[in-house]
């Protein structure tokens, strides 16, 4: 089958395993011309996994979304304005912004489709980690509705709350929508009010 552009897109930001992706970027770049697009990709490819093949494991997406969670505790840290700008820079460096912002609009589409299969990604680690999704002292699950009802805590704090503790509102805006759409995308149950409580706390959302 041709990997036309529809084709490989689609399926290389569905998948969330690193080497699977990477099979079909190649594919795509061994297809044809190299566009801009493919371009930035293999780009974002190499900064989000790194290119040492003896590290299997790193995801610096993962790290710069890991960093936004983590601003949870930054109530009470003695010299709180030092801290929030080395995270401020440190997500920024994570996901790439400068390498980004010089692909303007081709830029901004590749990056919001890389955020989603961040959060798509994000998501499925939720799920699959058994204390994530365990009672107190891991005895037992919690209900189905209370585990979608969590992950929307989450992500709320990771794609509204931490950007504004951040300062980051503005470049992160592209982050905070494929996390708000993909969530929403996901649970469906939970999205009206998902999206009731954006609305009452982030009007202009």
């Amino acid at each position: 089958m041709k990997m036309t552009k529809k084709i490989w897109e689609t399926e290389y930001y569905r998948e969330t395993n690193r080497m699977n992706r990477k099979k079909i970027l190649d594919t795509a770049v061994a297809a044809g011309d190299i566009t801009p697009e493919i371009e930035l990709c293999q780009k974002l490819y190499e900064a989000r996994y790194g290119n040492s093949s003896a590290n299997h494991e790193v995801d610096y997406f993962i790290r710069g979304l890991m960093t936004l969670e983590y601003t949870k505790t930054f109530k009470g840290i003695f010299d709180y304005s030092k801290k929030r700008n080395r995270e401020r820079s440190s997500v920024l460096n994570d996901f790439q912004f400068d390498l980004v912002t010089s692909y303007k609009e081709i830029g901004e589409q590749i990056i919001f489709n890389e955020y989603c299969n961040l959060i798509r990604l994000y998501l499925e680690l939720c799920e699959l980690d058994r204390t994530y999704s365990s009672l107190i002292f891991g005895l037992g699950k919690i209900k189905r509705t209370t585990l979608e009802k969590k992950l929307a805590d989450d992500i709320y704090h990771i794609a509204f709350t931490a950007p504004k503790t951040l300062h980051l509102e503005k470049e992160l805006s592209l982050f905070t929508k494929a996390a708000s759409d993909m969530f929403c995308q996901q649970y469906p149950s939970e999205a009206d009010s998902f999206h009731n409580r954006i609305t009452e706390s982030h009007p202009t959302a």
